[in-house]
């Protein structure tokens, strides 16, 4: 798998597209949701938010967490139900995803209109 870091577009719970910067292992696993498309057009994810994820368990019992890049990526829906994490020495292990945390940003949230 490549190395390194790339620029992938995620897309906010409000549907406001940001450049993250991501690691380029989880950038190809296809249930997380990235995409590359114009990511010059879009401004960096800021600081202080924190973005949607999946807490997920391996094997040998240690936590994970994976960046989910939209609201319609196959593990946020349920679709996926695993995804795969680097562990030291290079190697990937297969992690079962236990919860999802959504993502904690400064913009309003909607509430229900009461009537």
């Amino acid at each position: 798998m490549p190395r390194g870091r790339t620029w992938g577009l995620y897309t906010d719970d409000h549907g406001q597209p940001w450049a993250m910067l991501v690691d380029r292992d989880a950038f190809l696993e296809e249930q997380r949701g990235w995409q590359t498309e114009a990511i010059g057009e879009w401004p960096p994810f800021p600081r202080g938010w924190l973005p949607r994820v999946a807490i997920g368990i391996d094997a040998s019992g240690r936590v994970h967490r994976a960046t989910i890049a939209r609201t319609d990526a196959d593990l946020w829906i349920g679709i996926a139900s695993t995804w795969s994490a680097e562990i030291s020495g290079g190697t990937f292990v297969q992690v079962d995803l236990i919860r999802t945390l959504a993502e904690r940003s400064a913009l309003p949230v909607a509430q229900p209109e009461i009537p």
